[in-house]
Parts: structure tokens; C-alpha cells; sequence
């Protein structure tokens, strides 16, 4: 007879002193045999060798499985970023940028770890199953309002810190979705006066929400338009998006009749002159015989 002993490799490389699997086989004593090698999920099996059979029955062959390697991709995501631990290995930070992580032993335990920029107001959904091998997991609804994810994408984890053990090729995607729209109002210049929100004031804004803001001016300056040239004021803004506007103020400038005793006439759509403006006022004065008008061009 013969001995056939299978090992199958341990995680960190080496091979167990005893075998996984022993066979007692028979034969003929002086022939040649080709034992069968097994079929172990994860494992690729080595070369089936040939042996000649003594006649002390001390024939042994010895078969060692290597654990199969797998890639693990991590897909681009936007809104945050994760870490991955691979085994026993300090974890490997990442951004949002798509890597991948190869020769991972089969049966590896890796652990995943997202963190959302709340900074800008994304928070984290969930992990999500973007490669060929389906796993069995909850599927995870879309949200209402901002950042919905569409029903059926394969999410496996709403847990940020994620544990899976490796089995094969795998693709996850940290799935990250906006809190809300954010706003920003500034005004130019500083002095000229603020802009506010007039209604509800939220650090986030829904999809849809609709918002009233007011430049207000300072004292010596009036109000122009808005950054995005809109002139209304107050105004409402419905939020599809990250809002920036900017108040733009001017100061004000009036032009001095000093030859009538001080008085100030406005340019002649009777607004205020903005610095450096060119302009053509009319100027009227009362004579005692009636009215003298001309032009003072500027």
C-alpha cells in the first residue's frame, strides 16, 4: 500500500505539520501510480506526481494546496474617504480615487472603513456590491430628497466599518450621499452691508426648499444686484444645489450744485452715481423771469 497527504496552506504562507486530508491507498508493489489530487474551494491544487510503490509499504506522497489569490477593487467614490485592512496589516488609507489591492489570500479577512466629509455635508449610505459575485445581503431603499441611490444596487453594510472575508475577486464601492445643499451668502464690499437668510436658517437645505434672503446696506451705500446679477431684493432662491451669492454694494455719490446754495441733484435717471461713472445731469434753476435749463456733462 501507499499514503497520500494533502496540506492545505495555512494564512500566513507556511503548511501544517499534520496533513488536511490522509489517504491509505493500495497497489501493486514495483508499479507506478499518479494519485488523484482533491478539489478544495480557494485552493489550487499542485501537479499530480507519479511514484513507484515499494514493497515496504513506506511509499508517501505529499500534495500541498496554495490558497488562491483574489484582487480586491475599490471603486471612485465622492463624499468621503475609507481605509482598508487587509488581514493583520496596518490598514491602507485611501481617497476617493479607485485602487487596487491584489494577491489577497483566499479566506483574508479585510475590513473596510469610510468616513464622510461632513465638512461638506455627505454622509455615509452604505457599502455596495459593484462586482460579479453577488453576495447575499439586504438591498437598501433610496433615500427621500438628497443623494437618493437607485432600489436593487447590491448593498451589503450600512456600517461604516465593513468585515468580509475574501473568496474571490471583489469590487466595493463606499457609497456616500449629500445631507442637504449648503448656502453662502457674502457681501462686497464688507463695508457696504450683509446678506442674510430671512427665513429658516439651516446649516443644509432640501432638495427643492425655497429660501428668502436680503442684502441689507450699510449707511453710505446702497444695494447693486447679486452675483449672479439678479436685482430683486429681498429675494427667494429654490436650493437644487450648493448655493454662493455675493451682495454687491456701491457707494453712494451725489453731485453738488455748491452755486445753489448746496443742493444735490442725481444723475438723470435720478439714482446714484457710481464712481467713476460718466453722466450727463440737468441742471435747473429759477430765474425771475422763468427757467434756464442745460446740460453739465461729467
Amino acid at each position: 500500500h501507499y499514503t497520500v497527504k494533502h496540506y492545505k496552506q495555512n494564512l500566513d504562507g507556511s503548511y501544517p505539520a499534520e496533513p488536511t486530508e490522509t489517504e491509505d491507498l493500495t497497489g501493486t508493489t514495483a508499479t507506478q501510480v499518479t494519485p488523484a489530487v482533491k478539489t478544495y474551494t480557494g485552493f489550487v491544487a499542485p501537479t499530480a506526481t507519479t511514484v513507484t510503490i515499494n514493497g515496504k509499504g513506506t511509499t508517501v506522497v505529499e500534495y500541498k494546496y496554495a490558497r488562491a489569490k483574489y484582487t480586491l477593487t475599490m471603486d471612485e467614490c465622492e463624499g468621503g474617504t475609507y481605509t482598508v485592512k487587509v488581514g493583520e496589516t496596518a490598514a491602507t488609507t485611501a481617497t476617493s480615487v479607485g485602487q487596487k489591492i491584489k494577491n489577497i489570500a483566499y479566506g483574508t479577512s479585510v475590513t473596510l472603513t469610510a468616513t464622510a466629509d461632513e465638512t461638506n455635508g455627505y454622509e455615509f449610505v452604505g457599502w455596495e456590491n459593484t462586482g460579479d459575485i453577488e453576495i447575499d445581503a439586504p438591498r437598501r431603499a433610496p433615500m427621500e430628497g438628497i443623494g437618493g441611490v437607485e432600489a436593487g444596487s447590491n448593498y451589503v453594510s450600512d456600517n461604516p466599518s465593513f468585515t468580509f472575508t475574501m473568496e474571490g475577486d471583489v469590487e466595493y464601492l463606499a457609497v456616500f450621499a449629500k445631507k442637504g445643499y449648503t448656502l453662502t451668502l457674502t457681501s462686497d464690499p464688507v463695508a457696504g452691508g450683509t446678506a442674510t437668510v430671512t427665513s429658516e436658517q439651516k446649516a443644509f437645505y432640501a432638495e427643492g426648499e425655497q429660501v428668502t434672503i436680503e442684502a441689507v446696506k450699510n449707511a453710505g451705500y446702497h444695494f447693486v444686484k447679486w452675483s449672479d446679477k439678479e436685482t430683486a431684493n429681498p429675494r427667494t432662491i429654490t436650493m437644487t444645489g450648493d448655493v454662493t451669492l455675493t451682495a454687491e454694494f456701491a457707494e453712494n455719490f451725489r453731485l453738488i450744485d455748491t452755486e445753489n446754495q448746496g443742493a444735490q441733484w442725481y444723475n438723470e435717471y435720478n439714482t446714484y452715481v457710481e464712481a467713476g461713472e460718466k453722466v450727463s445731469v440737468t441742471y435747473v434753476r429759477t430765474f425771475a423771469k422763468g427757467w434756464s435749463v442745460f446740460s453739465l456733462p461729467f
